[in-house]
């Protein structure tokens, strides 16, 4: 049994000694081609340091963003044309942000050579500790995962639509649990401003919506 460590979110957010977009920008290969990026370093204090929101157009940060997938990576937001073929390990890229890998062959037997467990709290996997997550087992190990990617399943199903903002907010989790519908509202979200609108909290976001379907 071996465990790999991954980076905290807040080193992710750190310097990078490289030309180009940082590979964080591309959800490790997820996205290519780059149509458009601008810097706005204010959104780290809603969205956090890293955000793949997906396909959507329109101005944000005062810019006019082009049609394409959209990915905050601190401090910038990158726009790129292409999605990339799904990978077992993230569940077809359903989840992002890989906290920490259980090697586990054991499991096999009762796993399968693949399961999308989803959410569950930190604690004891094949002998190692893990952190809070999505857990998915893929070719012989768990892999844990900080949040979710797929907008389906954040807008339930397409039942929200038109996205305004996502708040990095954690330590909701005890409130209101991995998933929970707010209703509409208005005001800030975890000491946050927020827009008004139909609120979603999917661990570890508050995701606020324009329509509710």
């Amino acid at each position: 049994m071996a465990t790999t460590a991954q980076p905290s979110i807040a080193e992710e957010s750190g310097p990078e000694v490289m030309t180009g977009p940082p590979v964080a920008a591309t959800l490790n290969g997820k996205y290519t081609g780059l149509l458009q990026s601008f810097d706005c370093p204010g959104d780290i204090d809603v969205i956090g340091p890293l955000l793949d929101l997906g396909y959507y157009e329109g101005v944000w940060c005062d810019q006019a963003g082009v049609e394409g997938y959209w990915v905050y990576s601190y401090p910038t937001w990158y726009i790129w044309e292409e999605l990339q073929p799904a990978t077992a390990p993230s569940a077809g890229f359903k989840y992002g942000f890989l906290m920490a890998s259980v090697e586990c062959p054991e499991a096999a037997v009762e796993q399968g050579s693949f399961t999308d467990v989803g959410f569950a709290k930190e604690g004891e996997l094949c002998g190692a500790m893990v952190p809070t997550g999505y857990r998915v087992y893929s070719g012989n190990n768990w892999y844990i995962w900080h949040r979710l990617n797929d907008p389906d399943v954040l807008s339930l199903e397409g039942h929200y639509g038109d996205l305004q903002q996502a708040v990095y907010c954690p330590a909701a989790l005890e409130e209101h649990g991995p998933v929970h519908e707010a209703g509409e509202m208005e005001g800030p979200v975890c000491e946050s401003e927020s827009a008004p609108g139909h609120r979603v909290y999917m661990y570890p976001y508050w995701y606020t919506w324009g329509e509710r379907s």
